[in-house]
């Protein structure tokens, strides 16, 4: 065992290890000026301040100081003796002291416990203190104070308490010299005040002492005035929900005339505006079948009298050509078929448009593939069309790709100055089309929307849940990309991610 500066070193020349304690662990001070070993096996270590016993067994420590009869807190270095008698002598600074350590026991008697006084607003009350009677208080007392003592006077600066008011405080607090305990503003209630205390040992009395405390509430917090409170609210609620109930009756009434009048009104108005819009109908539906026939006037001369007129051409010329290069005329040849397919596919395409029925009961390939004959024939580009699997689609689903590839087909011919495209339909579990030329392209951040009927083509994919994408590079041509997945399948799939989770 080592005192040293820092608390009491235990060395074990078996481990070679060191072990200190220190304040923490409940030594008085790090300063060990000595030591003494009593026949118990118990350390008496004097401090700079006071006077420690350690059990080495039980790791415990227990101080003394000039309130247990020491000379002094302080004691001196190299100032200890034990006689052969076991008498231990230690000096300090204001003398020096003698004892049997055998005759030091601790103090092992609970001390009884008292409530001294009760303060209300500071000034004492003289009512009975033995916790047998109630305080009762009024709600404007609303600053009280209890004192207690321990009756322990071996060394009652050591006594130690903890107090608590029951149905306020919700753990017990501890005090170290402190003897009295104040509350404020307590609400109403009945409270019961508990303290107990220990000697300078430690040793408690866990028992205590505790008094009842009855603080009055005022009128208001009482359960009569409360009761009396809800019972006038539900009448005064009753009394007004009467009085709303017979207001909304007359506004009822009165709505109700008002109402009749006003929907005479918006009769006769209705019929006035039921003439007009069936006129306006007829008018719009006349207007509509002349837009129409002028539109397919347009597109007949546009599309297949151009055709026909260069297929004549053509024709007018070939037996010349034949006559004098075979080679050529083949080739006219096979440009003029390729002509009259082109206007007999611009013909179904216009005769389709006659009947939008059709959009739905001819199949999708055969749709795009008499679309992409008919702009073969019209703009001579040639479009290689390929179909894979076979399948029904859903009617919204058929005309949405239709007019997808249709404008898409038609910015190829008036914007894409391409020399071949090629137009892919997959038909499984899932649906998609793709069209792509090696035109000149454009830059898809610097071109709205609006232009090329980009934003149709989205909408009318999103429309039908489906996925709508376009790449394109100036000088590296267009690519169209539609994915349609059927619910069903989405179905599917999302209940096998969940089993393979």
């Amino acid at each position: 065992w080592l005192g040293t500066q820092s608390g009491l070193d235990r060395f074990d020349p078996q481990t070679q290890l060191f072990q200190r304690y220190m304040e923490k662990q409940g030594l008085p001070n790090e300063s060990v000026l000595g030591i003494l070993n009593d026949n118990q096996g118990q350390l008496w270590l004097t401090t700079n301040s006071g006077l420690a016993k350690f059990d080495p067994r039980s790791e415990k420590f227990t101080a003394y100081d000039v309130t247990d009869g020491l000379q002094g807190n302080e004691f001196n270095t190299n100032a200890y003796f034990e006689s052969r008698d076991g008498t231990m002598y230690i000096g300090g600074t204001n003398g020096f002291n003698a004892f049997d350590p055998g005759d030091i026991w601790p103090n092992t008697v609970p001390p009884p416990v008292v409530i001294t006084q009760f303060e209300v607003f500071n000034e004492p009350q003289r009512i009975d203190l033995s916790g047998e009677t109630p305080i009762r208080l009024s709600y404007q007392q609303d600053f009280i104070t209890f004192e207690f003592a321990a009756l322990d006077f071996r060394a009652p600066q050591k006594n130690r308490y903890a107090y608590k008011l029951e149905g306020f405080d919700k753990t017990w607090i501890q005090t170290e010299g402190r003897r009295y305990a104040a509350y404020t503003n307590l609400p109403g209630g009945e409270y019961r005040f508990h303290v107990k205390a220990s000697n300078g040992d430690g040793v408690w009395n866990a028992t205590g002492i505790s008094i009842p405390v009855i603080v009055v509430p005022p009128i208001w917090e009482t359960w009569w005035f409360r009761g009396f409170g809800i019972v006038l609210l539900g009448m005064l609620t009753a009394l007004g929900f009467r009085w709303r109930l017979s207001t909304v009756h007359a506004q009822k009434a009165d709505l109700e005339k008002q109402v009749a009048i006003r929907t005479a009104e918006l009769q006769h108005q209705i019929e006035q505006r039921e003439k007009a819009e069936e006129a306006l109908a007829e008018k719009a539906a006349q207007e509509a079948v002349t837009l129409e026939r002028t539109r397919l006037a347009r597109d007949l001369h546009d599309a297949v009298t151009q055709t026909l007129f260069s297929a004549s051409l053509i024709a007018e010329v070939l037996p010349d050509i034949w006559s004098m290069n075979q080679a050529e005329g083949w080739k006219r040849l096979d440009e003029l078929r390729q002509l009259t397919r082109g206007a007999l596919a611009e013909m179904r395409t216009l005769l389709m448009e006659l009947r939008p029925s059709a959009l739905t009961e001819i199949p999708l390939p055969d749709l795009l593939r008499q679309l992409c004959e008919s702009l073969i024939g019209r703009a001579r580009l040639p479009i290689q069309f390929r179909v894979e699997g076979s399948q029904k689609l859903p009617p919204d689903l058929q005309i949405c790709l239709y007019r997808i590839a249709q404008e898409a087909l038609n910015n190829i011919v008036k914007h894409a100055k391409a020399t071949h495209a090629i137009v892919t339909l997959k038909l499984s579990e899932k649906v998609t089309l793709s069209i792509v030329d090696n035109g000149s392209g454009f830059d898809t951040a610097r071109v709205s929307p609006d232009h090329l009927g980009l934003k149709i083509m989205c909408e009318r994919a999103e429309a039908l849940g489906a996925e709508f994408s376009i790449y394109s590079k100036p000088g590296e041509g267009t690519q169209i990309f539609i994915s349609w997945t059927p619910p069903t399948q989405l179905i599917l799939q999302a209940s096998k991610e969940t089993e393979k989770g």
